[in-house]
């Protein structure tokens, strides 16, 4: 499935120039300039990176003291692991991609 099927188009596509051959009406062969749009990271990887940039920005140091602003925002009062980290960040991206729908 293509990521225009699933509405996960490029954050950052890049655009190429290209000559194209083709035959005008005679049949003649002739070359003409095209600007094609391609690559670039996902929409969702990029909701995701910044997802993740932020939820790792707030897991400093840990206090015991519950009432503390430095604790992980799920709740938990130990750092989280990179795969709790990737959850975290790809749920915030789904969020932030379904909001884009609406």
């Amino acid at each position: 499935m293509s990521r225009r099927e699933t509405g996960d188009v490029a954050a950052f596509p890049v655009q190429v120039r290209r000559d194209e051959k083709y035959l005008d009406e005679r049949g003649h062969g002739r070359v003409r300039s095209v600007l094609i749009t391609e690559g670039g990271m996902s929409m969702r990887d990029y909701f995701a990176a910044k997802a993740m940039q932020s939820l790792l920005s707030k897991c400093g140091p840990y206090e015991d003291d519950e009432s503390s602003s430095n604790r992980f925002p799920m709740g938990k009062e130990q750092a989280p692991t990179v795969h709790e980290v990737a959850l975290y960040a790809y749920a915030q991206a789904e969020a932030m991609m379904e909001q884009r729908e609406c």
